[in-house]
């Protein structure tokens, strides 16, 4: 088996002649056009259409990329996790694939001759980690999986590898003890790094020192669950992969803040890490367009660190400049919108009702930073002008009003907006209410 690596989340697994790409984002502009590459992607999509299969994980755009497939074959048949929500299907069948194989859990493929996938689903359920409000799993209750993010392994007749794309390790403790038993020796392991979320870089209240000592503890959390993925699965090798993301736009000055390592940094702080709890796996770095065969284990890194200053001019003369796809969006006019956050509101208060949430948190839409639209979490319509009332906690949400516009006509969510560091939040008080987050993401129209 071979494993070419291309950019972030974004692999060639081959063997006996069979390809798949996994994850495929090859566009600049993911999350509404905040999310680019670097160094600068010079790659030709139609060099890829020679491949058998396109594996895609899960539904964030940096792996599921419209912009990407689009420019795909649409009879190459897409392989994806049998979830029991059909976002990912739907999306791509809107795309206008033509072959969705959609695999069950603990369900295996065979691709060609000795060549097979299977792709799990990381549902070792726990709210707490993942940072939603509801739980999933498979089993009772459910045919099928709720989950997010899946694993995918790849077996040919000589090697294993395990590619876990995205998934935090606490919910696929379970997984990854059924991969182990099930393959015993892992040759490659595929395993993030990185991680995305607004915190604490949309965070403004924030002063320096408390983002220092945020993204510190940020990039030491992610090193964390690697070195669980690592010890859990013991592989021969492994490459650091996936969540690399440089920031577009009017956001570029939010990068420093993002709390995501460089890749030296794997060399200066997490290898000693492995040292100290003596793991023997074979770090592997790549830069693009590398190909290795599983098997060979004196693969040297070919890694060349980055040039922060040709970087740092790359962003200010070519990605600040870029537009994000809400910034064009025509605005809704002002007693269309409120009505559109009306039914919002009942749509959202629908979904607490299902789950018996309330709380007494007031919920604020900061709209170019001079109206505030307040969003009860208790049976109340939403208050248009309102004033911060300090009696009651809040969260107050930066959006500009062609944002705004977006969510309402369903051309923008929340969640990726979140992802994408498009909002900018405040606090009362330095507390995580799950649910509140969680059911934003049904205030829409």
């Amino acid at each position: 088996m071979h494993v070419k690596y291309i950019n972030s989340a974004t692999v060639v697994v081959e063997s006996n002649g069979i390809k798949v790409l996994c994850d495929p984002w090859l566009v600049d502009g993911a999350y509404y056009g905040s999310w680019c590459h670097y160094p600068p992607l010079d790659i030709n999509i139609e060099d890829f259409f020679d491949i058998d299969y396109i594996y895609i994980s899960h539904v964030h755009p940096d792996h599921l990329n419209i912009e990407t497939l689009s420019q795909f074959p649409k009879n190459i048949p897409i392989l994806i996790h049998d979830y029991e929500q059909k976002f990912v299907s739907r999306i791509l069948g809107m795309i206008g694939f033509e072959k969705i194989i959609e695999i069950g859990h603990k369900k295996v493929l065979t691709l060609g001759n000795n060549f097979s996938i299977e792709i799990l689903a990381a549902d070792n359920c726990d709210p707490e980690k993942c940072g939603l409000f509801l739980g999933c799993s498979v089993g009772p209750g459910h045919s099928k999986s709720l989950s997010i993010d899946t694993i995918a392994v790849f077996n040919s007749k000589d090697s294993v590898v395990v590619n876990t794309n995205d998934c935090p390790y606490d919910l696929a403790t379970d997984v990854c003890r059924y991969i182990k038993s099930k393959y015993k020796e892992i040759d490659l392991l595929l395993v993030g790094y990185l991680g995305a979320g607004p915190f604490p870089q949309c965070f403004p209240d924030i002063n320096e020192d408390e983002k220092i000592i945020a993204c510190e503890n940020k990039k030491n959390n992610f090193f964390n669950q690697t070195i669980k993925f690592i010890t859990a699965l013991e592989p021969q090798t492994f490459i650091p992969f996936a969540g690399k993301y440089t920031l577009a736009g009017t956001l570029h000055k939010l990068n420093k803040w993002r709390g995501n390592p460089e890749q030296e940094e794997l060399y200066s702080d997490f290898l000693p890490l492995l040292d100290r709890k003596n793991i023997n796996s074979h770090m592997l770095l790549l830069d693009r367009d590398f190909e290795i065969n599983v098997k060979d284990r004196n693969v040297p890194s070919n890694y060349k660190k980055i040039n922060t200053y040709e970087k740092d001019k790359y962003i200010i003369n070519n990605l600040s400049k870029r537009k994000f796809t809400y910034q064009s969006e025509e605005i809704i006019q002002e007693s269309l919108l409120y009505e559109l956050l009306n039914k919002a509101q009942d749509r959202k208060l629908n979904m607490q009702k299902i789950y018996n949430f309330y709380s007494n948190w007031n919920l604020y839409l900061e709209v170019d930073n001079k109206l505030l639209i307040r969003v009860p979490y208790v049976k109340e319509k939403i208050e248009i002008d309102a004033k911060l009332n300090n009696d009651i906690p809040w969260i107050k949400v930066g959006v500009d009003l062609n944002m705004l516009s977006a969510i309402m006509k369903r051309k923008a969510h929340w969640n990726n907006l979140e992802i994408g560091s498009h909002l900018k939040f405040y606090r009362s008080e330095d507390t995580y209410v799950r649910g509140i987050h969680h059911f934003l993401s049904f205030f829409h129209a």
